[in-house]
């Protein structure tokens, strides 16, 4: 604990590291801002949490909540990552980045 500098008689906690999106509720325990979550690597970090049914990233990274940055090769598009044709796909579908599968009676060209 410290005290707080405007004040002689009040004592806050302390985190070392310091507390990243949360709050410092106890000496070296942090409370996580809503939509982060603790960090199972770094002491006193909370991370960003996506919920699946929001933004699904896979294929990306959660960056803050509900929000993803999606890898090379994918956009965002309807809550989750999605592989990028560019030209677009004419009578298939976008399968990975750049690859298009042809659907069912349609052969590529």
């Amino acid at each position: 604990y410290h005290k707080i500098r405007e004040s002689d008689v009040e004592c806050v906690p302390t985190c070392v590291p310091p507390c990243s999106n949360g709050k410092c509720v106890s000496p070296n325990i942090c409370e996580c801002f809503h939509g982060f979550a603790d960090s199972p690597e770094v002491a006193n970090q909370c991370d960003a949490v996506c919920d699946p049914s929001y933004a699904n990233c896979d294929n990306g990274t959660c960056l803050a909540p509900n929000y993803c940055k999606c890898n090379d090769g994918y956009m965002f598009q309807n809550g989750r990552c999605v592989p990028n044709c560019d030209p677009a796909c004419i009578n298939g579908e976008c399968s990975n980045p750049n690859e298009c599968a042809c659907l069912d009676g349609f052969v590529k060209n």
